[in-house]
C-alpha cells in the first residue's frame, strides 16, 4: 500500500480493491414452430418445418448451437427431435423441440 494512503486508514477511512460483476439473469427462449394446420410438417415423413426463435434476458451477443449444425436463430427444413444450446456471456439456455 502507497504510504499516502496507510496514513489515511487511521482516519477511519476503509479501502477496498476488488473487481466488480455484472449480475446476469436468465436467457428466456420462445420457440415458435410452423404450423400447417395444426401439424409442425405439412405431411408425415416431411422435413419442412421450421422454428421461429426469440431469446430475452441475459446480455447479447447470443450464440446458437442446434443439434442439426446450424448456428443461426431460426432454423427450417425441420422434422423431428432437435436441441437447442443458446448461450450469451454468462449464461446458457438448453432446450429441446419436437416437430411432427
Amino acid at each position: 500500500m502507497k504510504p499516502a494512503l496507510r496514513s489515511l486508514l487511521p482516519l477511519g477511512l476503509f479501502i477496498s480493491l476488488g473487481t466488480a460483476a455484472l449480475a446476469q439473469t436468465e436467457l428466456t427462449v420462445t420457440l415458435v414452430p410452423s404450423n400447417y394446420n395444426g401439424a409442425n410438417i405439412s405431411c408425415f415423413g416431411k422435413k419442412n418445418g421450421a422454428i421461429d426463435l426469440s431469446v430475452s434476458g441475459g446480455m447479447p451477443p447470443y450464440t446458437f448451437s442446434w443439434s442439426t449444425g446450424a448456428e443461426t436463430e431460426d432454423v427450417t427444413r425441420l422434422g423431428g427431435l432437435y436441441l437447442i444450446l443458446v448461450e450469451g456471456p454468462g449464461v446458457r439456455h438448453t432446450q429441446r423441440v419436437v416437430i411432427n
